[in-house]
């Protein structure tokens, strides 16, 4: 980074609103020319190559779309917890046990293939069918 970019934050917004809804849009996705037109630029080439090319709306674009993946994956570790918790919960009825052992391997990326749950979901599928 360049001395003008170290003194950047990037978790603060820019200072130049039509900066930041450009970084925004851009973090999201956006093309340069959709991202232009949502901060109210007109979609010129040398607009967008001057907005992608500027150090401190780089920075914000790049922590605007790490703060997106963190919290993604906490959505992902939330669901999981709350899918433990019912799979371990005794008062649950068995078959919801069952369910959320599943939803759970399914969001681990284990699905079927997952041996070691498979006797476990037996067991409970087991208990179930005495419910």
């Amino acid at each position: 980074m360049s001395a003008k970019t170290d003194k950047i934050d990037p978790s603060q917004p820019l200072a130049n609103a039509r900066h930041e809804e450009f970084a925004k849009a851009w973090a999201k996705g956006s093309s340069a020319a959709e991202s232009l037109r949502a901060a109210g630029y007109a979609d010129v080439p040398a607009n967008a190559k001057r907005m992608t090319n500027n150090d401190q709306i780089k920075a914000r674009k790049a922590w605007l779309q790490r703060q997106t993946a963190t919290a993604s994956t906490m959505e992902g570790a939330e669901k999981r917890e709350i899918l433990a918790n019912i799979a371990r919960n005794p008062k649950e009825r068995a078959s919801d046990r069952i369910a959320a052992i599943r939803a759970d391997n399914d969001l681990a990326g284990d699905g079927s293939h997952a041996k070691s749950d498979d006797a476990l979901t037996k067991f409970m599928q087991g208990v179930a069918a005495r419910d």
